[in-house]
């Protein structure tokens, strides 16, 4: 931890980098009144949960509008009202505790996947390795509903990642950049299965092999032995 700051302050200013990459990536937008996308995490060791405000661009905000709420949805810290889809994100964390962070978005590519109903295929390595699995689609529902909630909650039992029909992605992590970092990889995925569409049929990766990179990413990719021998 930083001196001099506390963790859900830590946490809160990465949510708002986060808000800003996506803003960059075109993975968020604001119309009119209406501004897409929204971001939580757990804050550990606590029943508490940081959540992005309700109607504000998710690219422009400070530290102070993030909402502390409890994992039934009081609000305990925050002067703004909580994003309209918080019975998501808390049915998301009451039902898989091993998720701490939630980045709800919409990328384009990955969005026209939701508006034909079509799961998201794995073709790339990066997908495999990020998600290990296709990305499903929950049956559409009016946002902030239940009955969302209910749907996603069913699409994330046996995946990280689901699309929500004809308004966008939900990725899951143990940590806001882990889901930042999927949500990014399955765009590209998204986009690739579009234009290998245009010169052939895209070849999909095996589920069988699928599994063998996720596993072989998850133990062995980057520097992983050498922080486990060192930590030894």
């Amino acid at each position: 931890m930083v001196e001099g700051r506390s963790a859900e302050d830590q946490l809160k200013e990465m949510m708002v980098e986060i808000g800003e990459v996506l803003g960059e990536l075109g993975y968020v937008s604001t119309l009119g009144s209406y501004a897409s996308g929204n971001i939580s995490a757990k804050l550990l060791g606590t029943r508490l949960v940081l959540i992005t405000p309700s109607g504000l661009a998710k690219n422009a905000l400070d530290k102070r509008m993030i909402c502390t709420i409890t994992l039934e949805g009081s609000v305990v810290r925050g002067r703004l009202k909580p994003t309209s889809e918080t019975p998501t994100h808390l049915a998301i964390y009451k039902n898989r505790p091993d998720v701490n962070a939630i980045v709800h978005s919409h990328p384009p590519y990955a969005t026209a996947f939701s508006i034909v109903r079509t799961p998201i295929p794995v073709v790339t390595i990066e997908m495999a390795g990020l998600l290990g699995c296709d990305v499903p689609v929950a049956g559409f529902a009016i946002p902030g509903t239940k009955r969302l909630a209910a749907n996603v909650v069913r699409c994330l039992k046996n995946s990280s990642a689901v699309l929500l029909q004809n308004h966008g992605l939900v990725v899951v992590g143990s940590t806001l950049d882990e889901a930042l970092g999927a949500t990014m990889a399955i765009e590209e995925n998204a986009r690739l299965v579009c234009y290998a569409s245009m010169i052939g049929k895209p070849r999909i990766i095996p589920r069988k092999d699928t599994i063998r990179v996720w596993n072989k990413i998850q133990t062995e990719y980057g520097q992983r032995q050498n922080m486990q021998s060192t930590l030894k």
